[in-house]
């Protein structure tokens, strides 16, 4: 009886000394971001944005115009073949540099937008991660469970068979081993769609097994501040939005200046026969001076009034999100704190029960405990562990969307 009793009393709950150090997350978390196509989109985004900097920073294509006169026209020094113009345009001063300030502007946006995706997608994946890790565990709790009730079931049939107990003792230890085999077989089935889901993220075949190398250990209480969420990247991608609407504004007044143009025509002259003049067949050139007169200003003003209301729309939805993020931030500290408790309050539980238990087995031959009452205390005790387990899934996935608010 001592030594089936002794075997009772080994923690089932040793994995969660173990810390979720593994490797197998990180590994996930690599190929996630260089394969998931989200990803790979936002920052194929950013190198568009980065091409149009040479587009902006050149100048418009020079002209050139070849003309051959159908009639020849007779000067006094002979006849005009042939007429040749070379001309470039030049924006006015500072505009080229203005086009590159908006062009820059809206690539460090895009940039901080895949910053934010990227963020995004590794806190996805670790929240897609945990309940995984949260099966695996639970499908343990319950293997061992099953253990357990194994060695009830002989405990409660050498009492039967000595007198101390009646057979609907063991029928009952039977009933929760159904329960429990049951159980894990619904958790088999819902690794399914959790692991569907989880490698969507990673951009391979759904039905790619996800190995689980990690596991639960206890957290500590964390201080966290807010200061770190106005670096945040989605913020900054606003703030990038609202300097390219400011550089936009003065593109628009640097448009509406003149634009100037440099030119230079060459003329062919052939000679005039049997004559002998001065500058006889000489051909012609000038050089040329264009100018733009921009003096249909609506477009101007228009556009400087859109530049403006657009900087005043980043600006506020700049304020917009920042409150956003600042109401997750609390409501994630709320769900990690909570977790904290409930597992504080798991662990006294089960600590407790499994003390009850072992008393009621110690005196379960001398003293006529009931042995239904330790099976339903057993079957609360499984019960704590396992919301212990989903309480550390919780707070492990709280702390994953706070990181992507704080650390990012």
């Amino acid at each position: 009886m001592k030594k089936l009793i002794s075997k009772l009393f080994v923690p089932a709950f040793v994995f969660l000394s173990l810390g979720l150090n593994g490797q197998g997350l990180q590994d996930y978390a690599t190929i996630a971001e260089q394969d998931n196509p989200g990803l790979k989109a936002k920052y194929a985004e950013f190198e568009v944005a980065m091409q149009q900097l040479p587009q902006v920073s050149s100048l418009p294509n020079p002209s050139l115009t070849v003309a051959a006169f159908g009639q020849m026209v007779e000067t006094r020094v002979g006849q005009q073949m042939a007429r040749f113009s070379f001309s470039q345009m030049f924006p006015w001063f500072g505009t080229i540099e203005a086009r590159k300030n908006v062009a820059a502007a809206r690539a460090e946006a895009t940039y901080q937008s895949y910053l934010d995706a990227k963020a995004e997608l590794a806190s996805k994946v670790r929240i897609a991660y945990y309940p995984l890790v949260e099966l695996e565990q639970l499908i343990l709790l319950q293997k061992e469970n099953i253990e357990i009730l194994s060695t009830f079931k002989t405990l409660a049939t050498s009492n039967f068979q000595n007198g101390r107990g009646s057979l609907s003792d063991a029928l009952r230890v039977d009933l929760m081993s159904n329960e429990a085999k049951t159980e894990i077989q619904i958790l088999e089935q819902k690794k399914k769609p959790l692991e569907f889901y989880f490698n969507t993220l990673l951009n391979r075949d759904k039905d790619e097994s996800v190995i689980i190398a990690d596991s639960f250990s206890t957290p500590e209480k964390r201080v966290l501040d807010t200061d770190s969420i106005a670096r945040h990247p989605r913020l900054e991608a606003l703030r990038k939005q609202r300097e390219m609407a400011m550089a936009q504004e003065i593109l628009t007044t640097k448009q509406g200046a003149p634009e100037f143009g440099l030119g230079f025509e060459y003329i062919v002259t052939a000679a005039r026969p049997e004559v002998s003049i001065p500058g006889n067949g000489k051909d012609a050139y000038m050089p040329m001076v264009t100018l733009s007169l921009p003096i249909y200003r609506k477009q101007y003003k228009a556009a400087a009034k859109e530049s403006r209301l657009m900087q005043t729309a980043y600006s506020e939805m700049e304020n917009n999100e920042a409150n956003n993020l600042l109401s997750e931030f609390e409501m994630t500290r709320f769900e990690m704190d909570k977790s904290l408790i409930q597992l504080e309050l798991f662990e006294t539980q089960t600590k407790q029960i499994q003390q009850i238990i072992d008393l009621s087995l110690a005196s379960l031959s001398t003293s006529g405990t009931d042995f239904e009452e330790i099976l339903r205390l057993q079957q609360q005790l499984i019960k704590y562990k396992m919301n212990r387990v989903s309480a550390l899934k919780d707070y492990y996935a709280a702390e994953s969307r706070m990181f992507f608010l704080t650390g990012f």
